[in-house]
Parts: structure tokens; sequence; C-alpha cells
């Protein structure tokens, strides 16, 4: 698997040939959301997705939020 910061920089190769900013934006985002983030968790016992703040039931078995799409680290 590669380094992200090597994806990044195949991004911004791919840009500099010639796709359009609005795409490497969006591929750059699709890689964002593969690197895991923390969830929230609150006192109360819910757990919330980092990005979007969704609430995320399954706590602990959910590996992806369902609304945007972020990889999720319990």
């Amino acid at each position: 698997m590669c380094d992200m910061s090597d994806l990044w920089d195949r991004v911004y190769t791919y840009g500099e040939c010639g796709l359009s900013t609005e795409t490497i934006n969006e591929v750059l985002d699709i890689i964002e959301k593969q690197e895991s983030k923390k969830i929230d968790i609150y006192d109360y016992g819910k757990a919330h997705c980092p990005i979007c703040k969704t609430d995320i039931h399954g706590i602990g078995k959910i590996k992806f939020c369902f609304i945007c799409g972020q990889k999720l680290e319990w």
C-alpha cells in the first residue's frame, strides 16, 4: 500500500498533466477519508463521526461513516 503523502504527490502530478482543479480536490478528499479519524465518544455513550458529526450506532463495529464515508478509528 502506498504512503498517503506519496498519493498526494501523485495527484498533484496528474494535475500538472491536465486534470481540473475540481477533479484534483475531489480525489484529495477521497484520499483524506481513507485516513482513519478518531471517533468522538461522549460521556453519555453516544459516538459521533469526527467529520460530519453524525451519530454512530454499533460502537466499535462500524468502520466507515454511513453519511460522509470517513474511515473511523475506535
